[in-house]
């Protein structure tokens, strides 16, 4: 749901998803009348709820940031968005504890210093008329998708403050060093109730609708038809043995794959194939024919994929007509559930569902991936959905399966992401494939030059300080008159510029060492090839990137951060998805089990949805990328060494309208996101 508001000095724009809504508030007029071209005006402070009744006197202020309150539409329950009482001075700000299908209203004020002689006590007030939107989250139990992200984070303020006495130190071995890694698993909380605590929380509603969508196969002429990857989540292997216990058909293709021991013909399972089996085996049955049938007819190998069977989709059907479909990145493990950032994604569609078990039961032959007899995985899966050539019709959707014959359709994935207007969000678990890393090498839509050139121009040919500069020094944080001057030259040049600002947003699950990266590039130059990766685009300016982290060393105030320990494979973000134009009427959303690769797209079975012009999944997709997007950006400053001589510097408050500068500088990424995320009224 998008929803914009607006009084004669502030808009916002409230995006909502199901457990997240963004607000994105910006200035109506940047500058008002007076001469110095100040954000700052002669205004009556006033309390939340009561903006009609001056308290404080008439001041000449300045905007020192927000305050926002949330109240519960139902319950009238209010709750203050400020940690600590104090001023909230960003321009984009997440609220990330709202629970799906609700109505909340926000109130938004500005706010600014208290006069200590008037309010003991009062380091801040609100000023002004007050700003309200009414949005709706999102329900995910109803309509054509339900979308379900896990918390993705478990290295947080949060999960520490909440668990952290359970915190345990191991020694572990990584990149050939001994490291000693703090973890709070859920599974191994000695208190029952703690450790039930934690899982939900971690889970976030994932494994709760996994399970509900298991167990709508509620008996006999329900079918429920499986591809897994990784098997292991106990709680989903019960649920699947209880459905066969209720008369359910199951079938369920899982990935098989052996080598062979060196020296001998002994086979030797790999760790996804070994771990399954000894789940498999591990699962109980009230009755013995039940266990029977679990153990000899319910699991078919997946052995002849060119590479991995890398699916993990559910299909529900009532007497052998399909109806619902889980797909997504989450692996059914514990991991996949409660560590890394997953989602699970259920399309109500009984012609997805359709396509889902007509690839499940060409699966279930165990064909070769590729093979040149006519009969392998590759023909069946282009002969059902071609390559997609050039824009799509929308509203529409896509399923698309590997393995396919070429990397046409990874090419097309990249040239979407080359023809964005306003924005890309990408999340990547491995390293970055050529065609995506090209387009990201590039400059989309480059602010022209006569434009940052206006605006060096009006500074007095004077360099404009850094935001960390202006922070640090309150000399030059006192010459209010420059800073005002860029604002007001952001406000003429900035409003409307959307399109010519496309920002990029990027999020991955670790940076890649420069080594590797020396040595890709060498490898890649004795083939006569080229090669790029992030060092090469880390610095275009319509890239803003961020890696999975924990906060490394302690900042002031702020608890040691801890994974769960249940994974040392991947352990920040999992997911796969692309969302183009995100905010449009017309926005794209890429989303499944293949990573944007070579692999995914040729040699793995592999899904993945297209959805075109659904404004109600991307905004689902949208908010939760955000979510994680500002936690891990955030921990990257916190762990860059050039803040390392000042780390509680991200809490320190700046006490005048210097904090907005960035937003009005057209050189500065918080400049695209004021005009890709803001209220334009």
């Amino acid at each position: 749901m998008r929803t914009k508001s607006h009084n004669d000095n502030i808009s916002v724009h409230a995006i909502s998803g199901s457990h997240v809504v963004i607000l994105a508030m910006d200035f109506i007029h940047p500058i008002a009348s007076s001469p110095d071209l100040s954000l700052s005006m002669t205004a009556s402070s006033s309390e939340p709820g009561n903006e009609s009744t001056p308290t404080l006197g008439t001041h000449q202020v300045q905007c020192v940031g927000f305050f926002i309150e949330r109240r519960d539409v139902a319950t009238n329950d209010k709750v203050s968005l400020n940690f600590g009482g104090k001023p909230i001075q960003k321009l984009m700000w997440g609220d990330y504890d709202v629970v799906p299908g609700k109505d909340y209203l926000y109130t938004i004020y500005r706010m600014m210093e208290a006069d200590s002689s008037l309010s003991p006590g009062m380091k801040f007030t609100t000023y002004g008329e007050a700003l309200r939107v009414k949005v709706r989250t999102e329900d995910p139990s109803f309509g054509t998708h339900g979308v379900f992200f896990n918390r993705g984070c478990a290295g947080s303020q949060a999960y520490a403050a909440k668990f952290g006495e359970f915190r345990k130190f191991h020694r572990v071995e990584h990149g050939g060093h001994i490291q000693w890694k703090s973890v709070i698993n859920p599974r191994e909380i000695p208190v029952p109730e703690k450790s039930k605590e934690a899982l939900a929380w971690l889970s976030r509603g994932l494994e709760e609708a996994l399970l509900g969508f298991i167990s709508k196969a509620t008996g006999n002429g329900y079918q429920i038809r499986a591809a897994v990857y990784e098997f292991t989540h106990k709680e989903t292997l019960q649920a699947l043995a209880d459905a066969i216990e209720r008369g359910v058909d199951v079938k369920i293709i899982r990935h098989c794959k052996y080598a062979h021991h060196s020296g001998d013909d002994t086979l030797i399972p790999d760790d996804a194939t070994r771990s399954a089996e000894e789940a498999i085996a591990k699962v109980a049955f009230h009755s013995l024919e039940s266990a029977q049938k679990w153990q000899d007819d319910t699991f078919i190998e997946r052995s002849h994929s060119s590479d991995l069977m890398h699916n993990k989709f559910i299909v529900l059907t009532m007497n052998g007509h399909p109806f619902e479909v889980w797909t997504g990145s989450v692996n059914f493990t514990d991991s996949g559930i409660y560590g890394q950032s997953n989602v699970g994604h259920v399309v109500r569609d009984h012609d997805v569902a359709r396509r889902f078990l007509d690839y499940w039961n060409a699966l279930s032959t165990d064909r070769p991936g590729r093979s040149h007899d006519g009969d392998s995985m590759d023909d069946y899966v282009e002969q059902q959905q071609p390559d997609l050539f050039g824009r799509i019709v929308s509203p529409s959707m896509h399923v698309v399966f590997s393995p396919r014959k070429t990397s046409a359709m990874l090419q097309w994935y990249a040239g979407r992401m080359s023809e964005a207007i306003h924005s890309v969000h990408f999340t990547e678990a491995f390293s970055i494939s050529q065609p995506i890393a090209e387009v990201l090498k590039a400059n989309p839509n480059p602010i022209e030059a006569d434009l940052v050139a206006k605006f060096r121009k009006s500074r007095s040919v004077v360099e404009p300080p850094t935001t960390e500069v202006i922070r640090r020094s309150p000399r030059i944080a006192k010459q209010n008159n420059r800073v005002r001057f860029a604002l007001s030259i952001g406000s003429s040049i900035g409003r409307g510029k959307s399109s010519e600002t496309c920002l990029r947003y990027l999020l991955f699950d670790s940076k890649p060492s420069q080594s590797h990266s020396a040595k890709s590039h060498d490898r890649a130059a004795m083939k006569g090839a080229d090669y790029t990766d992030y060092y090469d685009f880390k610095s275009i300016k319509s890239n803003r990137i961020a890696f999975g982290a924990t906060i490394q060393n302690a900042m002031s105030g702020r608890a040691q951060e801890s994974l769960t320990g249940l994974t040392n494979w991947v352990p920040f973000i999992h997911t796969k998805y692309m969302i183009i134009d995100a905010l449009t009427e017309n926005p794209t959303i890429i989303t499944g089990s293949a990573n944007f690769s070579e692999a995914s797209t040729t040699r793995n079975d592999e899904n993945m949805l297209i959805i075109q012009g659904d404004t109600l999944v991307a905004d689902i997709y949208f908010t939760e990328f955000m979510r994680l997007f500002e936690h891990y950006y955030f921990r990257d400053r916190c762990n860059d060494p050039k803040f390392n001589g000042n780390r509680s510097s991200e809490d320190d408050l700046v006490l005048n309208e210097t904090w907005v500068y960035p937003y009005y500088d057209p050189s500065n990424q918080l400049f695209r996101e004021r005009c890709l995320f803001g209220s334009c009224v």
